[in-house]
């Protein structure tokens, strides 16, 4: 576009940005912006746009360039802050972002944002009760904000506060990803003693799942019968003579009288305390050591949305090939074709599974389970099989803040990167402890 006008009017270069966003053309109104701000850096507008165009290009250096430029030159708008705060936490630069929001928050107190904002800024840094009271500020300006509840929940239950992180549990209900069916039968079951059906609805991962199901059987004293909609590959599992309820796929009808999401049942039942229900609750007998044998699992489910810091790939884990004296297979679900080119000896133990029944059988035979976070972690915890679960720097709430003990699973220990991405050094520090183990 020509400039019709002298090309050192801010406010005309301004105006020529406006027109070229108008037209489509994003970049060339980056750069008019951007002349208008080296003529005057304190152009309010200009400084704006530049900032969120740079946002939605996603130029995170830019954008933080731009945006603290401005803020020095005193425009006086505190979505500058906010969105300086999110360009420097897109960078990972964590402690400058949280400086970024805190100063959002002092410039406005009322801005719902700039307290979420902070409050995940500082969960980041681990600063849990800190970022605990940012959400509640949120939670007091806007009482039906669904994400300042949810992760309120998460710290409380991380911190192991129970009944308050369970009490807001279900505002993972309310957030944008459903969870559950549009309409499930019966009514909405409130914990009551009921003498008809109740349909307890699996949600989220096949972990989730796993974890929750120690509650089940609470639920099953309380009711006629009990009936589990859950993942089809848990269906064998599930569908066991000695358990007090039948288990059907998702999608199913059954003819129930009430329903109940199954990561409800802490709540309804009024047993917040992981300890409350059973957590080796597929042991079929108590799990001795025999032979020294150790299933690993490097990798979840790609889809999930925290994969890529949860799941450590294939990589690290050749470290514990050097570990002599210990017989290595594998629960890693479509990982056979890598581990067999780099390590022979890696025995797959999926080869001749289907689901999560042989998953099981396989499993109570080792000595040990070493695994990300993943439903692998939660089978073993089940079964009764020690496990020693790798989590990332900024871990899932229910493997807790720090510490290397969980309640969820007696047997269990907590292995935590020590920066985030450090696979390498967290798999070397297993890598020498099962050689202790093994002896």
């Amino acid at each position: 576009m020509a400039i019709a006008a002298d090309d050192a009017c801010p406010d005309l270069l301004y105006a020529a940005g406006v027109a070229e966003h108008r037209c489509g053309d994003l970049a060339a109104a980056r750069s008019f912006w951007r002349r208008a701000l080296v003529l005057r850096p304190d152009h309010p507008d200009a400084a704006i746009n530049a900032t969120l165009a740079a946002m939605q290009a996603g130029d995170w250096a830019e954008a933080e360039e731009i945006a603290a430029a401005a803020i020095a030159a005193g425009v006086p708008d505190v979505r500058l802050l906010l969105w300086r705060g999110h360009a420097l936490a897109k960078q990972f630069r964590e402690v400058e972002a949280a400086t970024a929001y805190r100063a959002a928050v002092a410039a406005d107190p009322a801005s719902v944002e700039a307290w979420f904002a902070l409050g995940l800024g500082l969960r980041d840094l681990g600063a849990h009760d800190a970022a605990r009271t940012s959400f509640a500020q949120v939670l007091k300006l806007a009482p039906e904000h669904v994400e300042a509840a949810f992760e309120a929940a998460q710290l409380d239950l991380m911190a192991g506060r129970w009944q308050a992180g369970f009490a807001l549990w279900p505002a993972r209900l309310r957030r944008r990803t459903t969870l559950l069916p549009e309409a499930m039968e019966g009514e909405a079951w409130d914990g009551a003693p009921l003498a008809g059906t109740l349909v307890l609805q699996a949600e989220q991962g096949i972990g989730d799942c796993l974890q929750f199901l120690r509650y089940a059987g609470l639920a099953a004293e309380r009711v006629g019968r009990l009936v589990l909609r859950v993942h089809p590959p848990l269906l064998r599992l599930l569908n066991r003579s000695d358990f007090p309820w039948m288990a059907v796929p998702f999608g199913e009808a059954v003819a129930a009288d009430a329903h109940a999401p199954l990561l409800d049942l802490p709540r309804l039942l009024e047993c917040a305390d992981p300890c409350a229900g059973r957590a080796a609750w597929l042991a079929a007998e108590p799990w001795r050591r025999r032979d020294n044998r150790v299933g690993l699992v490097w990798s979840g489910n790609p889809a999930h949305h925290n994969d890529g810091r949860r799941s450590a790939g294939f990589g690290p884990f050749r470290e514990l090939k050097r570990v002599a004296g210990v017989s290595f297979c594998h629960f890693q679900w479509g990982g056979a074709a890598e581990a067999a080119a780099d390590w022979p000896e890696l025995v797959d133990a999926t080869a001749e599974a289907i689901d999560f029944a042989d998953t099981a059988l396989q499993m109570a035979k080792c000595d040990l389970i070493v695994s990300v976070d993943t439903a692998a972690a939660h089978l073993a915890g089940a079964l009764g099989v020690p496990a020693w679960v790798l989590v990332p720097d900024i871990p899932d709430w229910r493997w807790g803040g720090s510490g290397d003990a969980t309640p969820w699973y007696p047997r269990a220990s907590v292995w935590r990167q020590a920066s985030r991405g450090g696979w390498n050094e967290l798999l070397d520090r297993v890598a020498e402890a099962l050689i202790e183990w093994r002896a």
